[in-house]
């Protein structure tokens, strides 16, 4: 519930977020490029849940909540460092000009 706040006051009610599933496979010349696009609307969907579901999916079987809570954690942190550039930027915009 974290990151599906964090993500939420980051990005605006009524956002979503776009979760990229690689499934690529093969090796070299024989490299298959496989991405599933997914979106998650932050206002119906569960966030957390969908990362899960995404790992879940690719293979990850035994390694999926450590994984999802790797995502998790990094997303939560970037929506951080996002919240505070952007607080940042808004008192900056709203201070007086200091020149005569």
């Amino acid at each position: 519930k974290e990151l599906q706040a964090a993500a939420a006051s980051a990005l605006g009610s009524g956002a979503s977020v776009a979760l990229i599933v690689d499934r690529s496979c093969g090796v070299g010349k024989d490299r298959m490029l496989h991405w599933e696009i997914v979106q998650v609307d932050l206002a119906v969907q569960d966030l957390s849940a969908e990362i899960e579901r995404a790992c879940r999916s690719n293979g990850m079987m035994s390694r999926s909540s450590a994984a999802a809570a790797g995502l998790r954690s990094e997303l939560s942190s970037a929506m951080g460092r996002r919240r505070t550039i952007a607080s940042a930027a808004q008192a900056v915009a709203e201070s007086p000009d200091p020149s005569p």
